[in-house]
């Protein structure tokens, strides 16, 4: 079964049963339009049940962890080199330093 149909069944059950919710609804508030005891809903009952064996008994995909994730990516370069400090700022420091150390 390809990926994208496994991962379209929850919401296909999660439509239907939302369905039947109104249905219930409507159901309640107007009998004499007969939704739930109708052929429509009961197909759609029958729809329903057979998404949902189907999104529980297929397969999924194993989950990669994370130390699996870690030890299949490559690591970056570590820096070895302490970074360049610019000549203006050199000189600033410097006299900053000269200054502290007369007084």
């Amino acid at each position: 079964m390809p990926k994208k149909l496994r991962a379209m069944l929850p919401h296909a059950a999660i439509l239907i049963a939302n369905m039947y919710i109104v249905f219930f609804l409507i159901d309640r508030v107007n009998s004499a339009m007969n939704f739930i005891d109708n052929g429509l809903t009961k197909g759609l009952l029958l729809a329903m049940s057979l998404i949902v064996l189907a999104d529980v008994l297929l397969p999924r995909p194993r989950p990669r962890r994370r130390a699996q994730a870690k030890r299949a990516a490559p690591e970056a370069p570590v820096a070895t080199e302490t970074p360049a400090v610019p000549e203006a700022h050199r000189a600033k420091h410097a006299a900053r330093d000269d200054g502290e150390a007369a007084a």
